[in-house]
């Protein structure tokens, strides 16, 4: 039963004689116990509904209305929007813009202008601004609201259009600026100076990045960019807090990386690194050889086939977690062999699929990472068991074994049946496993 539906019931009992103030703080005390914006929304209108005494009490509480959720449809209701942005009163708001209906391009405009204007007015009070979008119409007209706003409190962006709206990547397809004049979008031009977090999905854009931590960039390449991509490189020149980079797809387009930046970005404060592949492109790995980042201690590679992975060149001794998906195919294990050159003093491996653990030994090679303390697998079958513990036993000899191994995506009785095995070859090594799949396969 829900907290709502909860005090509804009792509250002709016990509650509603309480004070307003009083009220008000178990309303409050109920509404922070949801996480999903979409369920406390539900909470408050359930709760308004109850009686009068509830409803003035809800009114007036100013945190229930921070959360601006709006749904542009072909009936788009705005009262909804503007109750919110009166009753949240001068506190800071989190705007969320969803537009995924198909709708007349005309009536799109007319209402995308509408909230955006009415927006506009309390851009000193944004939090975090979220925009997802199914046309590149409506992105457009979301992104031209933005440029010259000032955002004093802002901490956090996203701004994604839809993906079947855009096959393959084409961000200069919305570009505010000339088409093909290699400018991103600049948008935020009066500034964001708490800025910490962008993502960017099948657009281009240029924000703030004086205090940017976190970045996720998702086929935000410039298309048939056969060139020197200043599009993008105008995103990456000027980052000297950020912290954590997610890139999926490409970084550039067209070109070799070694063209790409003319001198390597540097990047002081970066300590991981997601490159993560899209349906219709593998992970730009070179993008490695084309940063400098001396604090780099993390790094994820997605689906990597050999012919990326010679790309990756030179040595990063400071990275000292790897994730890496090799793939199911027959060189997977060139793959890591070949990873273990230019990341030598893993002490956290995470390995993807069964390269490890579902081939003999031998092939592997028992010298890999000898200073592997962590090992995180997945998809664990019964039949690796036995042939996995005699691979820890020939590494045994020639270094110390990991001290901690996870298993993901495999079953209780498979995890059961490693630690018996490790125990039986007199290996203490803790088996530690995780039944369900409930985050991204390359989050720990």
């Amino acid at each position: 039963m829900d907290l709502a539906t909860t005090l509804g019931r009792r509250h002709s009992a016990y509650i509603v004689s309480l004070p307003a103030e009083i009220l008000a703080l178990v309303f409050e005390i109920c509404y922070r116990q949801y996480s999903n914006k979409i369920s406390a929304r539900k909470f408050v209108l359930k709760i308004s509904h109850v009686s009068q005494q509830w409803r003035s009490a809800v009114a007036c509480q100013q945190i229930f209305w921070t959360d601006v959720l709006i749904t542009i449809t072909k009936c788009t209701l705005l009262w909804p929007m503007e109750q919110c942005l009166q009753r949240s009163g001068a506190l800071p708001i989190d705007v969320d813009i969803t537009s995924t209906q198909k709708m007349d391009s005309e009536a799109l405009k007319l209402v995308t202008r509408t909230i955006c204007g009415a927006l506009t007015s309390h851009a000193n009070r944004w939090r975090s601004f979220h925009a997802r979008c199914r046309a590149g119409t409506n992105m457009l007209l979301v992104m031209r609201g933005l440029r010259d706003i000032t955002a004093p409190v802002l901490e956090d962006l996203q701004l994604a259009l839809e993906e079947e709206e855009m096959d393959g990547g084409a961000p200069w397809r919305l570009r505010i600026s000339g088409a093909g004049d290699g400018v991103p979008h600049d948008i935020l031009n009066g500034g964001a100076p708490l800025l910490q977090s962008a993502r960017m999905a099948n657009a281009l854009l240029r924000v703030p990045t004086n205090a940017l931590r976190v970045i996720f960039l998702d086929n935000t390449h410039n298309a048939n960019s056969f060139q020197r991509d200043l599009a993008v490189a105008a995103l990456l020149n000027n980052l000297p807090l950020l912290q954590e980079l997610t890139i999926r797809g490409l970084v550039a387009d067209g070109i070799p990386m070694g063209e790409f930046a003319s001198s390597k970005f540097s990047l002081p404060s970066l300590t991981s690194l997601r490159l993560l592949a899209r349906t219709s492109y593998e992970p730009q790995f070179a993008f490695l050889g084309a940063i400098s980042a001396p604090l780099l201690e993390r790094v994820v590679l997605e689906r990597v086939s050999i012919l990326c992975t010679l790309s990756l060149q030179g040595v990063f001794p400071q990275v000292r977690t790897l994730v890496v998906d090799p793939g199911r195919a027959k060189h997977a294990l060139a793959v890591l062999r070949h990873c273990d050159t230019v990341f030598p003093n893993i002490t956290h491996l995470n390995v993807r699929g069964r390269a490890l653990t579902g081939s003999p030994h031998s092939h592997v090679g028992p010298q890999i990472w000898p200073r592997m303390q962590v090992l995180t697998l997945h998809e664990l079958q019964n039949s690796d068991v036995a042939p996995f513990c005699e691979w820890l036993v020939h590494r045994r000899q020639s270094c110390p074994f990991p001290r901690s191994i996870f298993l993901r995506s495999c079953d209780k009785a498979d995890a059961t049946a490693l630690t018996a095995g490790l125990l039986t070859e007199g290996l203490g090594i803790a088996v530690h496993w995780s039944g369900g799949d409930d985050g991204p396969w390359y989050e720990e």
